[in-house]
């Protein structure tokens, strides 16, 4: 329990600093000239709400059976629904404007592979560490045995 707290603070974090990210290219894409002070709010709450979404990977049972490509392609679903809802809710993006809601789509698909780029790199740093220091208290094991 413990470790999915961190990794759900770990990928808050990244998915708030990607979607600030997405809201600085957004705007400087479409020269807009100031961001209304309740979007930060905005980012917060879906970054949590986008977070808890992470579930999706600790799953057990028939669901967590599925491949990891299965349940990556649900959870970016689940993102880009969630996002996708709050851009045309809180009017992030003219859904009058093809080309703005291409823009936003293009920008949220590469946001969530760079997020999902730099969780997966730290997950595979830390199965390293972990299967390193198996391997040392092995070796010490086996060291003391014989």
């Amino acid at each position: 329990m413990k470790k999915y707290l961190a990794d759900v603070i770990r990928d808050f974090l990244t998915i708030c600093s990607c979607t600030a990210i997405g809201v600085s290219i957004f705007t400087a894409i479409y020269s807009i000239k100031s961001v209304d002070t309740s979007l930060f709010r905005q980012i917060i709450i879906l970054s949590l709400v986008a977070s808890l979404f992470n579930i999706i990977f600790y799953i057990e049972g028939k669901f967590g059976q599925l491949s990891l490509i299965i349940k990556i392609i649900i959870h970016y679903i689940c993102i880009f629904t969630l996002f996708f809802s709050a851009a045309t809710l809180f009017k992030w993006v003219d859904t009058g404007k093809i080309s703005n809601i291409l823009a936003f789509i293009f920008i949220q698909l590469v946001l969530y592979v760079l997020a999902f780029i730099f969780i997966y790199n730290n997950e595979r740093k830390q199965a390293k560490e972990l299967n390193s220091k198996l391997d040392e208290y092995k070796k010490k094991r086996s060291n003391d045995i014989g």
